[in-house]
């Protein structure tokens, strides 16, 4: 063999040589993609079940409530469904994080949770939707009820020779610093277990705000000017910053009341009251 047969011979086997590794690997690269595709997909696939309860204030028949479950992970898919008859929901997702709210037209959305990961079927705790709020202003005065959620967010007066019953149950909201001028006569009475709530504005479930603390609202402030006796029993009180402030006259009944969170539960100047059983 000449030598230049030789060599060109050599440069054939290299080239061979070459071309069979880059085969080879890009072989491996297939099976490697092909494999790391079969992963993604399985992980895609499995999938998770969501259940739980979500209720309406003050009603019994709780269905056609959105329970919404937003996707804020790759692996995650954005998805709904409705609640039935007694508020139970089921829904099967694809594992990953979501964002969790409830919603129903009429009623505040319920923000259950920013960022939930869900790799196990799981049942969600109980949430209660709240009607949106009737809001009070200017001058009150006649029954409010418990199948009403109340909001105040701005002074307002019972006036004198008017009286304000609040039935057992109901919710009353105050926002910051609102003050509650009684100069005719306020009847609250609770039940031991059904009582009145006035509260902070901020403890609205699911809101998404800032936490209550004391002196959020300012004051029940009880003239005593009216004719009757103003009447607080079976009442909870929280979130204030006198509670209830009593001036004056002598008609003033707190009987076994919860007073949470508050720079001061009852204040009394000038008056002479009845405050019996109450906890502070």
């Amino acid at each position: 063999m000449r030598k230049e047969d030789f060599g060109n011979k050599k440069c054939y086997l290299c080239n061979v040589r070459k071309l069979l590794l880059e085969a080879a690997t890009q072989t491996r690269f297939i099976t490697i993609l092909t494999l790391l595709t079969a992963l993604v997909g399985s992980v895609q696939a499995a999938n998770v079940t969501v259940s739980g309860t979500a209720k309406l204030f003050a009603h019994t028949d709780c269905r056609e409530i959105s329970a919404v479950f937003t996707a804020t992970s790759p692996t995650a898919v954005t998805d709904s469904t409705l609640t039935d008859s007694t508020g139970h929901y089921s829904l099967s997702l694809p594992a990953g994080t979501y964002k969790v709210t409830f919603w129903k037209t009429g009623y505040y959305q319920y923000l259950y949770s920013n960022s939930i990961l869900f790799n196990n079927s799981s049942t969600l705790s109980t949430i209660t939707l709240e009607s949106l709020h009737r809001l009070l202003s200017g001058t009150i005065d006649g029954l409010l009820s418990a199948d009403t959620v109340y909001e105040i967010t701005s002074n307002v007066d019972v006036p004198l020779g008017d009286t304000l019953v609040i039935s057992p149950g109901t919710i009353i909201r105050l926002d910051t610093l609102v003050t509650v001028e009684v100069d005719g006569v306020l009847i609250a009475k609770g039940l031991p277990v059904d009582s009145i709530l006035f509260t902070s504005t901020k403890t609205r479930r699911g809101s998404g705000l800032p936490a209550p603390t004391a002196n959020d609202w300012q004051e029940f402030k009880l003239v005593g000017t009216g004719t009757g006796t103003d009447t607080v029993e079976y009442c909870h009180i929280e979130y204030s910053r006198y509670g209830l402030n009593f001036l004056y006259g002598a008609n003033h009944r707190v009987i076994n009341c919860l007073f949470y969170q508050s720079g001061q539960g009852v204040y009394c100047n000038g008056s002479v009251d009845t405050i019996v059983g109450n906890t502070f």
